[in-house]
């Protein structure tokens, strides 16, 4: 049982016994939930930021970095929104499973909850930008497959490789690929895939769902079609 939940626990304790001696005062009738609502935690992931939110009525306290955010309710068109009162510019606005999540003014990683991550594999994911560059028409795209492998298509030939999945990170090894020659443009723009895949640092999904591979000062973003 958690710390927040043995708090919970112990103040009824304390707020029942009050309630006990005093039956015969003729006070009203109440449910003790009236007086102190229940608490729904929720563990949720963004990007690679593990976050544990405590909702109870109107009120949500938000833990992430070692630190306490409490939150209130705010008017939103759809789903659940929170809003700090103390910390600006920082909101959790939970849809369902997944939750946008704004930190001092910084827009985190999508959040999905505990149990709900969406999966990596079987999916095509197909590039989008590309060290800054867009390249959503150039049909750049990949597969990460149950077995681990990978394979995909990177503007000239098509690659296949190895792969394994770590916390917040991705190994890519054994790569190969055809050998068809190209324009020199979508040459360059293959090199420049294949670099992001030799030396991945981390891996992560952006406020939209999109998947961001990072290498050092280069990375791809690419969405699950």
């Amino acid at each position: 049982m958690s710390k927040f939940a043995l708090f919970i626990k112990s103040s009824i304790l304390l707020f029942v016994v009050p309630v006990v001696f005093t039956a015969c005062s003729f006070l009203p009738e109440y449910d003790i939930w009236d007086v102190y609502p229940h608490s729904f935690e929720q563990d949720w992931v963004c990007g690679q930021v593990p976050v544990m939110s405590s909702t109870r009525g109107d009120t949500m306290e938000l833990y992430v970095h070692g630190r306490s955010i409490p939150l209130e309710r705010v008017q939103s068109a759809s789903g659940s929104k929170y809003q700090s009162s103390t910390e600006p510019h920082t909101t959790f606005w939970v849809k369902a499973d997944e939750a946008l999540f704004v930190l001092d003014g910084e827009d985190m990683p999508l959040c999905v909850a505990g149990g709900a991550q969406p999966s990596l594999e079987n999916v095509k994911w197909m590039v989008t930008e590309l060290n800054g560059q867009d390249v959503s028409g150039e049909n750049l795209h990949f597969t990460f497959h149950e077995d681990g492998k990978v394979t995909g298509y990177a503007g000239c030939n098509n690659f296949f490789g190895q792969y394994s999945a770590t916390a917040g990170g991705i190994h890519f090894e054994q790569f190969g690929a055809t050998k068809m020659a190209c324009a020199e443009s979508a040459m360059d723009l293959e090199l420049e895939l294949f670099e992001v895949f030799n030396t991945t640092d981390f891996v992560t999904m952006d406020n939209t769902g999109a998947l961001v591979i990072v290498a050092g000062d280069k990375r791809l973003r690419a969405v699950a079609r």
